[in-house]
């Protein structure tokens, strides 16, 4: 299911603009297809860190996705005609990758819907599994010692300070 319509990236492309000289003029097919590439882009970076695609995306997620479609949706309506990289769609898209790098290395966790995001980040946790010492010094043989200290006891003989 898609994360958001064409409306909604028809809204961020005309803004308070006419639409007829943005991408916002678009067919809504167009958009679709846009929304439908930038999803598919967003969980796939996603896929390694959370179960992807969302059924209930958090807001982050949707921004992140309507700022991407935006830019692609304005890469078909331009037909080649570069955007330069002062133009707010630029600085959207280069903010929604920025964001998207973040959540996909997981310095910016994502807040999931109904709690989930304390468990998610339990999830990404490395645990232990064994308890107590992993090895001692007896299976270095760090405590033998020498045939002519036989005599010596462990008071007079020190272990190692580790």
């Amino acid at each position: 299911m898609p994360y958001l319509d064409p409306a909604d990236v028809r809204l961020i492309l005309a803004g308070t603009e006419n639409a007829a000289g943005t991408a916002a003029s678009l067919t809504d097919s167009d958009l679709t297809d846009a929304i439908s590439e930038a999803q598919d882009e967003v969980d796939g970076r996603l896929a390694a860190r959370y179960d992807t695609p969302f059924i209930d995306p958090p807001t982050v997620v949707v921004n992140i996705t309507r700022d991407i479609a935006a830019y692609l949706a304005t890469l078909t309506y331009r037909r080649g005609d570069p955007i330069q990289p002062g133009e707010t769609i630029q600085l959207r898209y280069n903010r929604a990758q920025n964001l998207l790098g973040q959540a996909a290395n997981g310095t910016f966790p994502l807040p999931l819907p109904g709690g989930g995001g304390d468990e998610a980040a339990a999830a990404n946790v490395v645990k232990n599994p064994t308890s107590g010492d992993l090895w001692t010094e007896q299976d270095f043989h760090l405590v033998q010692r020498p045939a002519q200290w036989s005599g010596i006891t462990n008071d007079v003989f020190p272990r190692p300070g580790w």
